[in-house]
């Protein structure tokens, strides 16, 4: 089964951010690749037939381990003349002949247990691997265009490693006996970083027992210790625990009052888990995620301030963000862990160089503006992209810097601010740029929305975007703009996404509109918005955004092609309808 690295690889074909990621015998297969010297690349399953076809042909793959029978079925239906052998974690006897029937003139099908049996008498001799041997290949989600494979030697990976090892290190937690709770795919970099420092350190991994939305249900079995999560997980739980707790007015200002003295308190290094406060507001949210937790990382996208602050209080340990990308290996920023200030991505981590450089297309000078194109040179980085000497020529500078596409700005603290992605920003018709993410993580808050998507047109003056509602808290706060057809007002959901339910008029829907677009210019004004940042008009969408329908990224993100797509007849019609 072991083939040589320098021609062909194993694909380890089992990941998806929406159903169960991962279990350890996908791990254990992965360990087993570098091991014998091979080389494995984690799949998002959401990437799609022709992304897929792209990766197998450019792989030339022979081997592929998947967790399901039905998703392999769906592979070979199309790529049963690249794959020559298919491992299946779980297959009956029933399954296998279903596939050996429809398959078996040009696959061979084992169950993950055979394949553990012929190992215990394989006498196949372990590889012991060179460092610039190539070890791991990261495809991209693939948002724009057909994903690339970013490369990983031995090297590279255990730099990246020690990179984040001392990100854990400045949280002081001890090291010994700790519990994760693995959620997110093994094709992200944070995620491969953090199991395998797990496995070093001998913590405990834990997996979902289903999908993402029961989350909240794993933490509170498992009881993690160590939380490495992304930014919507954290701003879904803040939005939550502030619907509960607005419901009473006393009772949210001296939530808020206790928020700033647990935050105050930990500025000054103090931890605090069984003080009054922790009795009177904390300790049962904080059971809710098993009440162990002891160290939070949160990476892929700054956190809004306030949900900084919010989950510092109720955890009562450190909580870092990260900033980094799977080119350059991980990690580039790390906050520090007393640091409540939020809106950063912190100081540049260890081994690591930053430095910003000028964005000729959108107008900016870094010498003049103090804004620039963030980036990178790190010992983790990339070697470049599988196969693709082209665009591995246009990811690094002169100097051998990773340019991380995303625009940046040094704060008065020594901190890197992120604004944006140079491909997400837009400008509007008399010259000013929006950052449309930053509009949406602000709007994010407002717990009267699911999900806000924010689109601009260098034709026009203003901004528009796209919101699913949240009917059940709109229906709590506002009865009279639904009609009454029983949404359920649930009392804390879980994190599970709320799906609109009623069928609204034209003049409800205009109603409602109206009332979204106040409360959101309402809640940007007071985080600062520029009134050309904040949308004039919204599209109303009953389809929450997740990974399921493409419009989420595997890491939660906004998927920006895809909903530019969609909704594309919808936002010039807001446009038409603006000048009409």
């Amino acid at each position: 089964m072991a083939e040589s690295q320098s021609t062909k690889l194993k694909i380890n074909y089992d990941v998806n951010c929406q159903s169960k990621v991962v279990d350890e015998d996908w791990v254990t297969a992965q360990l087993a690749c570098g091991y014998y010297g091979m080389v494995s690349a984690p799949l998002y399953d959401t990437l799609g037939r022709e992304a897929l076809e792209h990766i197998l042909k450019q792989t030339n793959l022979r081997t592929v381990v998947c967790d399901t029978v039905e998703r392999a079925e769906s592979l070979l239906e199309w790529a049963h003349h690249h794959i020559h052998c298919l491992i299946i974690i779980k297959m009956d006897d029933n399954d296998r002949k279903k596939l050996e029937t429809k398959f078996s003139a040009s696959v061979k099908f084992y169950s993950f247990h055979e394949m553990t049996i012929q190992g215990e008498n394989c006498n196949q001799e372990v590889k012991e691997p060179d460092p610039n041997d190539l070890f791991l290949v990261c495809y991209t989600s693939g948002s724009t265009g057909l994903p690339k494979g970013v490369t990983y030697t031995h090297s590279t990976f255990l730099h990246g490693m020690s990179i984040a090892y001392r990100t854990l290190t400045l949280m002081e937690i001890p090291t010994d006996c700790q519990t994760h709770v693995s959620f997110l795919p093994m094709a992200h970099i944070m995620e491969q970083l953090f199991m395998n420092i797990c496995l070093r350190l001998g913590a405990q991994i834990a997996f979902l027992t289903n999908d993402t939305s029961g989350l909240l249900e794993d933490y509170a079995y498992y009881r993690p210790t160590l939380i490495c999560t992304v930014p919507r997980i954290l701003s879904r739980f803040y939005t939550e625990v502030m619907r509960v707790v607005n419901t009473n007015k006393i009772k949210a200002h001296l939530f808020q009052l206790a928020v700033g003295v647990k935050t105050a308190e930990q500025s000054r290094g103090v931890f605090r888990h069984d003080g009054l406060l922790d009795y009177l507001f904390f300790r049962g949210i904080r059971s809710r995620f098993g009440g162990r937790v002891r160290g939070l990382v949160c990476g892929s996208a700054p956190l809004q301030p306030e949900v900084l602050r919010l989950a510092k209080a109720i955890f009562a340990c450190p909580l870092v963000e990260a900033y980094g990308s799977t080119e350059v290996g991980g990690l580039a920023t790390v906050s520090l862990p007393l640091d409540a200030t939020g809106g950063h991505a912190g100081s540049v981590a260890p081994e690591v160089c930053i430095k910003l450089i000028d964005v000729p297309s959108m107008g900016f000078v870094v010498r003049r503006d103090a804004v620039g194109e963030i980036c990178v040179k790190s010992p983790a980085a990339t070697p470049g992209y599988f196969k693709d000497e082209e665009q591995t020529r246009d990811l690094f500078d002169q100097e051998g810097y990773v340019r991380m596409g995303d625009i940046g700005r040094w704060t008065e603290r020594g901190t890197l601010q992120i604004v944006d992605r140079v491909k997400n920003i837009f400008k509007l018709s008399q010259g000013e740029y929006v950052a449309p993410e930053k509009v949406e993580q602000i709007y994010a808050l407002s717990p009267l929305v699911t999900n806000v998507y924010v689109e601009g047109n260098p034709l026009y003056p203003y901004a528009v975007g796209v919101v699913v509602p949240n009917l059940q808290e709109i229906e709590r706060q506002f009865p009279q703009q639904l009609p009454s057809n029983g949404v359920q007002n649930a009392e804390f959901e879980n994190f599970r996404e709320k799906t609109p339910v009623p069928s609204l008029d034209v003049k409800q829907e205009k109603d409602l509109a109206k009332l979204l677009i106040e409360e959101l210019n309402r809640i940007g004004s007071a985080r600062g918005l520029k009134g050309f940042e904040q949308i004039r008009a919204i599209h109303l969408s009953d389809e929450p955004f997740s990974v399921a329908n493409g419009l989420l990224t595997p890491t939660m993100k906004i998927a920006r092609t895809q909903l530019r797509q969609k909704f594309a007849h919808h936002i010039q019609a807001l446009y038409d309808a603006g000048n009409s």
